[in-house]
């Protein structure tokens, strides 16, 4: 051997060291610096192509369902318009024109159109053509309902409720209400249905029905139910049906209550899940849906009681990316490790009893992600039960049933951690490794045995830190390609 011999291989050595410690650097960065921007661009893309939907102050109107949508705009903010949804299949939606009006927007659907109540402007939609009239400012507008076709709003002042009635194309003002214990008043809910009209009083934790001849006498109430929430009253087959809907809960309880000869029942009840915003929408006769936003412009048609927990498809697919890329990235750094040491090292197994060949990077990299994916399916199967269409779900809660699934997931790895663990000490294989050809050996080539493999797998939290970065560098520089478990437990992995 020359002096230039120990030089060369000395400058291989540092240069080996140099090419992995700048793979690792770049692994690293591509693992939280790509999810972190990617993530954020896509909320951030989204904002602008979300278009969030008024459910509470939707109608019913033309064989469609009718909401108003705001529309995020780079420079011009907010705009409104009219969306349609089709009630027989929720996922056709479309527009009907801009609506530039200030405040809340009620719609309401007549008989021959669909009326647009608003702060600064009035008007309807007939047979596709959009009309709106400008109006004298009105302050907050508590209710707007149709009486005999012809609109009517509840406006809410500092000391009592202002009745205004449409005619001859400009609000009129009607009557002024102050309910009994209006200290108590928060919401004042009034509805029609032909020539009847009733009145309710929405306090903090219960809804009243007021008759008509009891406004100022508040022991002639009738108590409808102790429930705290946001309440709606709307008419069912010309009597009325009150709604009440729960956010303080986690199953978000919609709870419909009707009038009968014992007095108020609960009639219905549906559990939206983390549901933002809902409402309850006629659609005739004693026939109603129940429209659920749960996340900004995901918005569900629901027409029978039970329980529904919806996982929005934009994020179902997100998820699936992150994942996968956290899966990809040390693949990548896998493949590129390989090559830096097949450069440099040969790939036979030096001192050995018998013929061997590590087994490259690249291919414990793959069996890994196998073993991975093997080790997750419960986690996968809960996801793809939440992102299916709304589904029952027999708990009281969805945090239980998520609690259910992540228990499981956690588990069936543990299970799945000591069936690898068990079979690498028997047979040096794990699926992963059995797909991809390679096993784990002692440094004689002897089997593995259960203690080496218990201490391998143990090891394995100190190699997967930073996704598998330190277990990979390890492996790269390591004179017979063994990660820290393999150090600790004096074991290598081989073809074969």
């Amino acid at each position: 051997m020359t002096d230039a011999d120990p030089a060369s291989a000395a400058a291989t050595k540092h240069r080996r060291l140099l090419h992995v410690a700048i793979a690792c650097a770049f692994a690293v960065l591509l693992e939280f610096v790509v999810p972190f921007a990617g993530t954020y661009g896509f909320m951030f893309s989204r904002i602008f192509t979300m278009r969030p939907a008024d459910v509470r102050r939707a109608a019913a109107f033309d064989g469609r369902l009718w909401t108003v949508e705001q529309r995020i705009t780079l420079g011009s903010g907010p705009k409104r318009a009219l969306r349609w949804i089709d009630p027989a299949d929720p996922s056709r939606t479309g527009t009907a024109g801009d609506l530039d009006i200030d405040g809340t927007v009620w719609l309401l659907g007549g008989r021959d159109r669909l009326w647009i109540v608003g702060s600064n402007r009035t008007g309807w939609m007939r047979d596709g053509t959009l009309e709106l009239t400008k109006t004298p400012p009105i302050g907050w507008i508590e209710r707007a309902y149709l009486r005999d076709g012809v609109p009517v709003l509840v406006e809410r002042t500092s000391s009592t409720y202002v009745v205004h009635a449409w005619k001859d194309g400009a609000w009129t003002v009607e009557r002024k209400i102050a309910p009994g214990d209006s200290q108590r008043t928060i919401h004042l809910i009034l509805l029609s249905s032909g020539s009847r009209e009733w009145m309710f009083v929405d306090s903090w934790d219960s809804l009243h029905y007021v008759p008509p001849d009891a406004v100022d006498d508040r022991s002639k109430w009738e108590e409808v139910a102790s429930m705290r929430g946001t309440w709606t009253v709307v008419d069912l087959g010309g009597e009325p049906a009150a709604f009440c809907i729960d956010r303080s809960e986690p199953n978000v309880p919609v709870v419909g209550y009707k009038r009968g000869p014992d007095g108020w029942k609960e009639f219905f009840r549906y559990e939206a899940f983390f549901g933002t915003e809902v409402g309850v929408v006629p659609t005739g006769g004693s026939d109603f849906v129940v429209l659920v936003e749960g996340f900004p412009g995901d918005t569900r048609v629901v027409r029978e009681p039970g329980r529904g927990f919806h996982f929005p498809t934009m994020f179902v697919w997100l998820t699936v990316a992150l994942s996968a890329w956290s899966l990809l990235v040390p693949l990548l750094l896998a493949m590129v490790l390989s090559r830096i040491v097949r450069r440099s090292s040969p790939p036979e197994v030096e001192g050995a009893p018998r013929p061997a060949t590590y087994a490259t990077l690249t291919r414990r990299g793959a069996a890994h992600i196998v073993d991975t994916i093997l080790q997750s399916l419960p986690l996968w199967i809960g996801i793809a039960i939440f992102a299916s269409e709304p589904s029952r779900i027999l708990s009281k809660s969805g945090f239980v049933a998520a609690f259910a699934v992540y228990c499981g997931t956690f588990l069936f790895w543990g299970l799945a951690w000591i069936g690898f663990t068990l079979m690498e000490g028997w047979s040096g294989r794990t699926p992963g490794k059995w797909l991809l050809g390679i096993r784990v050996v002692r440094l004689d080539l002897s089997p593995c045995g259960l203690g080496p493999a218990f201490l391998r797998n143990l090891l394995r939290i100190a190699d997967a830190f930073m996704n598998y970065v330190v277990g990979l560098a390890a492996a790269a520089i390591s004179e017979r390609r063994q990660r820290l478990g393999d150090l600790v437990a004096k074991t290598i992995v081989i073809r074969g």
